[in-house]
């Protein structure tokens, strides 16, 4: 999908006033071209962050969330993921401000002696349960759940999947 402010692949985009419009014309656009899965784009400039939680207001120059960070998969709520490497559970939180991440596991991977993060965002509650930190996450196994709104955040349900090399010493 293009969903960034120039987009004209999702006609109607621009004037979206509720996820169950935005829904529509995601799962209906990946219905024509018969996917399973649609894709978000990793650094694509939205205007999607609507929410004043992206918005940065100090100083002379306020500043306000446009780029997309992570890559986003579009798949129905209930839909497992799995892991695509080994990691240990760094940290989860649900995330329950509107058009946040919602429920939010963080791994911590380790390879040749360099340390990074995966975060796995708008997960169904379910996800959190029986986490403890620490907790290995072996590579293939399934551990969470894509979460249908409002719970996942208010997004249409997809699976927002970033690495990260530094929390900026920030957990969930």
């Amino acid at each position: 999908f293009d969903l960034s402010a120039e987009s004209s692949s999702l006609p109607g985009l621009d004037t979206l006033t509720d996820v169950d419009q935005f829904t529509t014309l995601l799962f209906d656009q990946m219905d024509d071209f018969q996917s399973k899965v649609g894709i978000g784009r990793y650094a694509e400039p939205r205007l999607l962050y609507l929410s004043d939680n992206y918005a940065k207001p100090e100083g002379d120059f306020p500043e306000r969330r446009t780029i997309h960070l992570g890559l986003d998969l579009f798949l129905p709520a209930g839909n497992p993921i799995s892991a695509p490497l080994e990691g240990r559970v760094h940290s989860f939180r649900n995330n329950a401000i509107d058009l946040d991440y919602g429920p939010t596991i963080i791994l911590e991977h380790s390879s040749h002696g360099i340390t990074f993060f995966s975060l796995y965002g708008q997960l169904s509650a379910e996800s959190l349960d029986d986490l403890e930190v620490g907790s290995l996450i072996k590579k293939g196994q399934e551990f969470c759940t894509i979460g249908d709104y409002p719970i996942n955040g208010n997004w249409p349900p997809h699976l927002h999947c970033q690495l990260i090399t530094d929390l900026l010493n920030m957990e969930g």
